[in-house]
């Protein structure tokens, strides 16, 4: 098996002042006056990338096991659910962990695999209720699902039965690591992390790093039995991912680190908009990665351990319902859009497939002469957003009436253009079928609201029935 450091015992930290650097000096959390459940398990809660990337913490202190006996004393330290929807075990120990350290987690892990999705959205309901947030069962089941994303399928779909293993200790004596190993190769998800402490002058500095496996060597110690369950959840979510983010992956064409934005769509537009006004909430980095591109790139991810990586669909889901608005219809592709204003559909040469244009088309037609609509209300009737709107009435040939579309401010699309290449503009036409003009403003008063939209769109929904 070779052998694994049970500590990273080459690493070497330096403070810095200047020119000059001081080696720090290495001590174990006792020494440094920091307790297991008081410091170790309090910075966990907070900064759950301790254990790794992607986990939304669900309970700590966990004792919700019964068995033959009656109700077990025992308590798991922290519960987690990852972004494949695999539950997390995770043990803390301040020092150098016990010799039973892996069993007691294995026993955690068994009984954990036996949780519904009701035992989890009610130890998330009880543990966030600790620190003054009181969820209603729908709301606590959105954000764990939210958390899991679209490819995965939503709890129901989410593999709680195959629990993951982290264990975060002191240091692991040999027999821990090679049980550790041994396990892994067995096909259980088993990690092993260390926590080290530093004197410096500025005060302690705690330092984490992975033991086993290592970044750098984890395909290589990857068991068949678990690399073979790895490859199937990636092509579960790749065969959920909608075409246009199968091109946009494959293609390359979107460069990582590409900035994007989330726009305001569907019947709750308008507070989606508002909620996203803030700290730019309805921002997002594209990553490229296979299964979920996106990145919130929000002030608040942090702070809502969502700094992991979403699908599409995903990243759309959650952040409407962090909005408390209804989640649009349609394809994810058509709500994000780049820099320059183009969406993920348009840029994988997808957008006049991924979006249903027959009600935008049947609403076209009975917009009456001398009235107008905006952009963004007729896409919140049909269930699209403002900007693919636009971009399809401007390449559309069966869109009747597209010039009664105007701007939220009234003013015609300058990139509106006609198909017949007649030169009289867009006031012009509108003006000659009775609509008041000042300036190149249109008369707010025969504006069509979203309102008015709607029972025309309900009207014809009618007549074709």
């Amino acid at each position: 098996m070779g052998s694994v450091r049970s500590k990273p015992m080459n690493e070497l930290v330096y403070q810095v002042a200047g020119a000059a650097a001081v080696r720090a000096t290495p001590i174990t959390l006792a020494q440094a006056g920091l307790k297991e459940r008081e410091h170790l398990q309090q910075w966990v809660l907070e900064h759950s990338e301790m254990l790794g990337t992607g986990l939304l913490i669900l309970t700590s202190e966990c004792d919700r096991w019964v068995s033959a006996r009656g109700r077990e004393r025992d308590r798991l330290d922290i519960l987690a659910l990852d972004t494949d929807g695999h539950l997390v075990v995770a043990e803390l120990k301040r020092d150098e962990a016990p010799e039973t350290v892996e069993m007691q987690a294995l026993k955690y892990a068994a009984y954990c695999s036996r949780f519904t999705p009701e035992t989890l959205i009610e130890e998330y309901r009880g543990w966030r209720r600790r620190y003054g947030d009181v969820l209603s069962v729908d709301d606590a089941q959105a954000q764990l699902e939210a958390h899991l994303g679209e490819d995965v399928g939503g709890l129901a779909s989410a593999p709680l039965g195959q629990p993951r293993i982290v264990l975060l200790a002191g240091g692991f004596t040999s027999s821990t690591t090679s049980v550790a190993v041994w396990l892994r190769e067995m096909g259980v998800d088993i990690t092993l992390r260390s926590v080290s402490a530093y004197r410096t002058d500025a005060g302690p500095i705690i330092s984490v790093t992975a033991v086993y496996p290592t970044p750098a060597v984890e395909e290589f110690t990857v068991s068949p039995l678990l690399a073979e369950r790895k490859r199937d959840e990636a092509v579960r979510r790749a065969a959920r991912q909608e075409p246009a983010v199968r091109q946009l992956v494959t293609s390359g064409v979107l460069e990582p680190g590409s900035a994007l934005k989330v726009l305001a769509a569907g019947p709750d537009a308008a507070q989606f908009d508002a909620w996203a006004a803030k700290f730019d909430r309805n921002c997002a980095v594209w990553t490229g990665t296979a299964s979920r591109p996106v990145r919130w790139s929000g002030k608040e991810a942090a702070a809502l351990n969502s700094t992991g990586n979403f699908s599409v669909t995903g990243l759309v889901k959650f952040l409407y319902q962090q909005a408390k608005a209804a989640v649009p219809a349609g394809a994810a592709t058509q709500l994000i859009v780049t820099a320059d204003s183009q969406t993920l559909a348009e840029l994988a040469g997808t957008g006049s497939s991924s979006f249903d244009w027959l009600e935008l088309h049947q609403l076209l037609a009975v917009i009456p002469a001398g009235r107008w609509a905006t952009y963004g209300d007729v896409a919140t009737v049909v269930g699209t957003a403002g900007q693919p709107l636009g971009a399809h009435l401007a390449a559309c040939r069966q869109c009747e009436n597209a010039w009664r579309v105007l701007g939220a401010g009234g003013r015609p699309s300058t990139s509106f253009r006609w198909e017949d290449g007649r030169t009289d503009t867009v006031i012009d036409v509108l003006r000659r079928e009775g609509v008041r003009f000042t300036e190149d403003v249109a008369d707010p008063k025969q504006r069509l609201t979203v309102a008015n939209l709607k029972e025309l769109s309900a009207n014809v929904r009618k007549f074709v029935s």
